[in-house]
């Protein structure tokens, strides 16, 4: 499973989402406790790059002002899970 880590993504304060397809948005640590709490074994969780590379207009305003200003490439938590 894969989603935007948000405190990275948008920053700590971000408390919406403008994405229409993100009904919500995780920490890493929020993330890793409800997977927990719905009875998942969390095997590996970490940051990546984004999985899908397009030149859109998401491509644009999420990956280049980041590389331009100098925030972390790495913003998409990805969950390796396990039924326990």
């Amino acid at each position: 499973m894969s989603t935007p880590e948000r405190d990275i993504f948008r920053g700590e304060s971000c408390a919406y989402s403008p994405n229409k397809f993100h009904i919500r948005e995780w920490n890493f640590e929020e993330l890793e406790n409800y997977l927990l709490s719905r009875g998942f074994y969390v095997v590996e969780h970490f940051l990546q790059y984004p999985i899908r590379f397009g030149f859109n207009s998401i491509f644009f305003n999420e990956f280049v002002k980041r590389l331009i200003t100098g925030k972390g490439l790495k913003y998409n938590q990805v969950c390796l899970l396990q039924v326990k």
